[in-house]
């Protein structure tokens, strides 16, 4: 909150420094302080030059802040009145009873807020319009944490714009702030009193029917702030700090929650963002703050369970034990067919029966997928096992191996159309179910193109010319593509692991570690073969000394590589052992 400090110390007429009080001003506070409105209006058309009306007194307190404490009414609002007439700035005095945390003057103060003073303003008024624009009266409030005084501001009619696109635009058609640093601490400002969690309760106390409640905004400013935070780097950690705040707020409010009843209606808010259906239930808060990365949220105990409890739904059995589940998914990878036949019987015939409930429960769904993928790659080994006499025929197994992949296929293009392709594309696990499917697709593609010319050719091709028939190389081609899909096959095996609580983080950790090491070594590959023996170093080595510059540059970057490899190792090493 520094530069929020910064600017409560600097709230004066011209954004600079205090000026001091002269003898009209003086009389003005006197007259005013004494409630006497003939004085004061004598004041306000006689002196020469015009009293300086935002001016503070001893107290920090302006004229309107002194009028707004007298205890007479009607001689209390036509005194504002009067000074709002002659100029004075009524948003610069709210500024100053928000600092103070003055309720009852902003109060008295926001009553006259619809009536527009019609005179120009004052010189004084003029320097502090830049000033202004870096913090308003309800930012303030919501940078100060004052329910009362930001209720009060919201009720009437001061708002905060809550889309970057509409600042940005309201921004460029204000020619006054023109520099870069009262722009982006303006921007800073209005972030910090977005991510305010009264501000955030108390806009959705004010507008409950139409606002996105508390928590979808919080999963909302959690994904801004972030973005802010690599477009305005220079500010990263204000940004950052903001948006932990905005997680932490998301959970101190699930943590109010005493009931599973609670939980769910805090989960199923309705919220602008797309929504995944959950038989029948919507999970809507939670999927949001999955899709915004709102980790903590995700993560709370609370969520956990209401998860739990959807995914074991109608099959409590399953939860806790650890062999009711693997029996599942061998009865699955064994009896799949007779398992799709009596799913079938179930939700046609029985659709209200216990097991039918079960078919439909998550946890079941899951298993039954996993099972289903074991014996597809059972069927994938015993294609190992063929006979070289089909080499241009297609077994049983190999049409079973064709019935999974355009199942896949259409599973994937179901969850891009269901996610949405950032969603989507976020686990790194899809990227290899896509490669996976679309290396088996390019292989029948290939395989079949190289077959329907070569099927009539095979018998007239000669040993000594084969190879060089396109397709008779085609063919081979796929084959070595299949091998290639088989092999992103089984690794795609291991993201079933991602749901088990031990091996699943184990997993996650490891692959993020490769994938760090695969972008440090794709940038040196041409040093990579180095660590398996294939360079030394007399491969650098050049004879004419008139190009020993060269040989000491290449030794230099291979014995830098040679290091940076073995921390790398260390490096993965420790978070193994971590």
């Amino acid at each position: 909150m520094e530069a929020t400090d910064n600017f409560l110390q600097e709230l004066t007429v011209d954004g600079v420094s205090p000026q001091p009080i002269h003898k009209k001003e003086r009389k003005l506070f006197a007259a005013v302080e004494k409630g006497d409105l003939e004085k004061v209006r004598s004041v306000l058309s006689f002196s020469q030059p015009k009293c300086n009306l935002n001016s503070v007194n001893s107290s920090g307190k302006s004229a309107l802040q002194v009028a707004g404490d007298l205890e007479n009414v009607s001689i209390r609002n036509e005194i504002i009145q009067s000074l709002l007439s002659g100029g004075a700035d009524l948003e610069l005095a709210l500024l100053h009873a928000v600092r103070n945390n003055n309720v009852k003057i902003v109060e008295i103060l926001l009553k006259f807020h619809e009536q527009p003073s019609q005179p120009p303003p004052s010189p004084g008024i003029v320097n502090y319009s830049k000033r202004e624009r870096n913090i308003t009266p309800l930012i303030l409030a919501a940078c100060l944490q004052n329910f009362q005084i930001v209720k009060l501001l919201l009720e009437h009619g001061f708002t905060i714009c809550d889309s970057q696109t509409d600042f940005q635009r309201s921004i460029k058609s204000n020619e006054v702030v023109s520099e870069k640093l009262g722009l982006a601490v303006f921007s800073l400002n209005r972030y910090r009193a977005l991510a305010s969690p009264v501000y955030m309760a108390a806009s959705f106390l004010q507008n409950s029917l139409s606002d996105p409640d508390p928590v979808h905004r919080a999963c909302v400013l959690n994904k801004e702030l972030c973005d802010m935070a690599e477009q305005e780097y220079q500010f990263r950690k204000e940004y950052l700090e903001l948006s932990d705040g905005c997680k932490e707020f998301a959970v101190a409010l699930l943590n109010e929650c005493r009931t599973m009843k609670e939980i769910r209606c805090v989960m199923e808010m309705a919220n602008e963002g797309r929504i995944l259906p959950l038989e029948g239930q919507y999970l809507n808060i939670l999927e949001f703050a999955i899709v915004t990365r709102n980790e903590k949220f995700v993560s709370h105990p609370y969520s956990q369970l209401v998860v739990n409890s959807e995914l074991y739904r109608d099959v409590p059995f399953l939860e806790k034990s650890s062999w009711n589940q693997f029996w599942l998914i061998l009865m699955a990878s064994v009896l799949y067919p007779l398992l799709f036949m009596v799913w079938l019987v179930f939700d046609n015939f029985y659709p209200n029966h216990e097991g039918a409930r079960m078919f439909h429960s998550p946890c079941v769904k899951f298993l039954i997928h996993c099972g289903s993928y074991q014996t597809f790659l059972f069927m994938n080994i015993l294609t190992l096992f063929q006979s070289t006499s089909s080499f241009l025929r297609y077994g049983i197994v190999d049409w079973v191996i064709f019935l999974f992949i355009l199942g896949q296929l259409v599973d994937l293009i179901k969850e891009i159309y269901q996610q949405g392709r950032v969603r989507f594309f976020s686990n790194n696990w899809n990227y290899m179910a896509v490669a996976t499917v679309m290396s088996f697709i390019l292989h029948y593609v290939i395989w079949w193109s190289g077959r329907a010319v070569l099927k009539d050719k095979l018998d007239s091709l000669q040993w000594e010319n084969h190879a060089q028939n396109r397709a008779y190389v085609a063919v081979l081609s796929s084959e070595c593509i299949l091998a290639v899909a088989v092999l992103l096959a089984f690794i795609q095996n291991f993201s079933f692991f991602q749901a088990n609580s031990t091996i699943g983080p184990l997993l996650q950790a490891f692959t993020q570690m490769l994938l760090d090491v695969t972008k440090f070594y794709s940038s040196l590959t041409t040093t990579f073969w180095s660590l398996f023996g294939k360079i030394d170093r007399d491969s650098f080595k050049i004879d004419e000394e008139e190009y020993a510059v060269i040989w000491n540059t290449g030794i230099t970057i291979f014995g830098v590589f040679n290091i940076v490899a073995v921390l790398v190792a260390l490096n993965m090493l420790i978070a193994m052992l971590n």
